[in-house]
């Protein structure tokens, strides 16, 4: 409640200017902040902490301004391919009511084959439909050595080599596409390196995944039971 107040138009009653009294007989204006169309809409000031102020980012945020709440890595275990098509291997969501984004940072495939093979098998990525259900929950790990992970990534399989459990997700849209690898002779043996699943600018500008997104990774095409897989990711929460 202001003390005194000045009139800004003398004599006609018009609107005027709240002052209230501080120490020492000072006297300070009062400014109010809020929604101008209507005295209602008051922005909250506490005693203690002041003015709270909610700064919406209109940017995408790149990789070095992200201030991450924790980093959280995770890894499949060994997949065995199935004959059925499309064959999800890994899922990452961000629960709704997670109050955090996701930023995807790596996502890589490893593919071995343990016989010769004349099928082309490629693996994509891309966001989902809905939430993923079904599969394995994986135990993410953390850069940090405290904090809570809200992302939910899921496995097609509960150990290295063991039975499908398969991840229900359907595919929106695809974001980038690999073939895997493909053994054409039994003379020698190739292991592949990484076979990333984001483009490179994720070096950058992370894939953001808001609260109730998803993203997968899939073989596109039937694969064989003598294909095997590993998923790696690694992501930061803000």
């Amino acid at each position: 409640m202001s003390e005194s107040n000045i009139n800004v138009t003398p004599g006609t009653g018009g609107p005027n200017i709240d002052l209230f009294g501080v120490e020492n007989g000072n006297v300070r204006q009062a400014v109010v902040i809020g929604d101008p169309t209507t005295a209602s809409k008051v922005a909250p000031v506490d005693a203690t902490l002041g003015l709270s102020v909610n700064i919406r980012n209109t940017v995408v945020p790149t990789q070095s301004g992200i201030v991450s709440t924790v980093s959280p890595i995770v890894t499949t275990f060994r997949t065995v391919g199935i004959a059925s098509a499309p064959h999800n291997l890994f899922t990452l969501e961000n629960p709704v009511g997670s109050g955090r984004t996701i930023a995807l940072i790596r996502l890589t495939v490893q593919c071995e084959a343990t016989a010769l093979s004349t099928a082309l098998v490629s693996i994509c990525s891309g966001r989902t439909t809905t939430l993923p259900s079904g599969g394995t929950v994986l135990v993410a790990d953390k850069l940090e050595t405290s904090g809570s992970i809200s992302g939910i990534a899921r496995g097609a399989t509960a150990s290295d080599g063991g039975a499908a459990t398969a991840i229900t997700a359907t595919l929106s849209q695809r974001i980038w596409t690999q073939f895997r690898q493909r053994m054409i002779t039994a003379a020698g043996y190739l292991t592949t390196p990484d076979n990333s699943m984001l483009p490179q600018t994720v070096d950058d500008r992370p894939l953001l995944i808001a609260p109730g997104g998803a993203i997968v990774v899939q073989a596109v095409v039937a694969a064989q039971t003598t294909d095997h897989y590993l998923v790696n990711a690694a992501w930061l929460e803000y």
